[in-house]
């Protein structure tokens, strides 16, 4: 029996590595776990945004309406930020200047409000950044626009969309390069509904799609329009092809693709219930599934550097995740209380980090199961889920020695060994493993094993 330690690898998306939101809560990603403190300023019910540098090193957050510096101290000239406290967690967004690595842009707007931009320059305040007094608070457009919008990077790999809801509507592009914001692109009556819908827009990891979830879609007769598929063209920056799903059911709180694009989740506003959608199905409103029913008041779904989705939860001291959430149906493997926040509390809101933004992250496993016709062996991994030690007993005796390898989901290999001829056990000691999920492959004789493995 052999007992085996093993370490985490690197994070990709190292920009979205450090998350600030609800009361006082931090939480920072890496190699080797999530890690939860109350080493935070902010204190927002919703709207909130961070950015971290290439290497993972905080830079700034916000609530829309203060900027903290990575000493989560006021950064210079960074108060009164935009139109005010906003109603909506995807109502404050950072992007980085596709011309400039020490400059961010800061996007901010109230429901009905004005669309603002705000600079800042991370050469201010000897590298702790500051906002310039000319270059805060600038108009994109004054008025009148949803006051939800999302990132996503452009066909050439270098600049940026911010796709905007306007009304009518309508969906604007604004593309932003290295000599500023461009005027818009403009899609109108991208959907056809007879009344204007406010709701978050998201876009899938890919770029390829965005959805439009209304907080008040209702028809006018019995149903509800809950979700707007649209498909974007990230080279031209228009939108096209609307898909309708109408329900039974009220208005959106929050919605989030799957990392492989292929499933959706979904939250209600003041609602306990998170469901998950299909998207390769003929039909997708009849492929609704709740995943979680619990007393709990969920809000936004946001995807982590880690691959797993990250739910907030108001007013407890824990957020919820899905830990594989390219499953299928309950295969997602909701945990409820999925990261404690140590002194601190969550709210409605998580950070507003679309990871189309970012450079696309295949979280798919590099690894898949193969059919054995010559062999008997196989393995099984119990308990499993684990949260201390597991063990992994053989299913039949492979006839030569192997490797024994363990990949994260950004396919990373993060353990590997030789295994000797004729094995039975090998004990594992996770403790020390951040939760997930990850995948454990064996090869012998030119045969491939593989199952899954989470750890709670």
């Amino acid at each position: 029996m052999f007992c085996l330690l093993l370490a985490m690898a690197g994070m990709a998306q190292p920009e979205t590595t450090h998350w600030h939101f609800g009361f006082k809560s931090q939480l920072i990603f890496s190699a080797d776990t999530v890690l939860a403190s109350n080493n935070s300023e902010i204190d927002v019910t919703q709207a909130c945004a961070s950015i971290a540098d290439e290497d993972g090193n905080l830079l700034f957050y916000t609530d829309g309406i203060t900027v903290w510096n990575r000493d989560h101290e006021v950064m210079e000239n960074g108060e009164d930020l935009g139109a005010g406290p906003s109603d909506w967690f995807t109502s404050v967004l950072v992007i980085p200047d596709p011309g400039d690595k020490s400059r961010y842009y800061i996007f901010t707007n109230r429901n009905g409000g004005d669309f603002l931009y705000s600079i800042v320059d991370m050469n201010m305040d000897n590298g702790l950044g500051g906002l310039p007094p000319n270059e805060k608070n600038q108009y994109v457009v004054p008025g009148l626009l949803d006051g939800k919008f999302t990132a996503i990077r452009h066909a050439n790999g270098t600049d940026i969309w911010l796709v905007f809801h306007g009304l009518g509507g309508s969906i604007l592009s604004f593309l932003i390069k290295e000599d500023g914001i461009q005027d818009p692109v403009i899609t109108e009556n991208a959907y056809d509904f007879w009344n204007f819908v406010y709701g978050p827009v998201v876009a899938s990891p890919d770029g390829t799609k965005i959805v439009i979830a209304p907080d008040d879609g209702f028809d006018g007769f019995e149903e509800y329009l809950v979700l707007i598929f649209l498909d974007f063209d990230a080279a031209t920056g228009m939108v096209s092809n609307a898909q309708k799903i109408y329900e039974f059911s009220e208005s959106s709180y929050s919605v989030a693709f799957s990392p492989d694009g292929k499933r959706l989740y979904r939250t209600r506003f003041g609602n306990t219930v998170v469901y998950q959608y299909d998207l390769t199905a003929d039909n997708i409103g009849a492929s609704r599934t709740v995943v979680s029913s619990s007393p709990a008041n969920y809000g936004a779904i946001q995807q982590g550097p880690d691959c797993r989705l990250y739910i907030a939860v108001n007013n407890v001291d824990y957020l919820s995740v899905i830990a594989s959430p390219n499953e299928l149906g309950t295969a997602c493997d909701f945990i409820e209380q999925g990261v404690a926040l140590e002194g601190s509390f969550s709210y409605l809101g998580l950070p507003n980090l679309p990871p189309a933004m970012f450079e696309e992250v295949d979280c798919n496993p590099v690894i898949s199961k193969q059919e054995e016709a010559e062999s008997d062996f196989n393995f099984v991994i119990f308990p499993n889920p684990s949260s201390d030690r597991l063990t992994i007993e053989a299913v039949g005796t492979p006839a030569d020695s192997g490797t024994i390898k363990v990949y994260n989901l950004q396919q990373q290999e993060i353990w590997s060994m030789q295994s000797p001829t004729a094995w039975h056990q090998i004990d594992l000691d996770v403790s020390r493993w951040p939760s997930g999920v990850y995948w454990l492959q064996m090869s012998f004789n030119q045969n491939t094993y593989t199952q899954k493995l989470i750890i709670q």
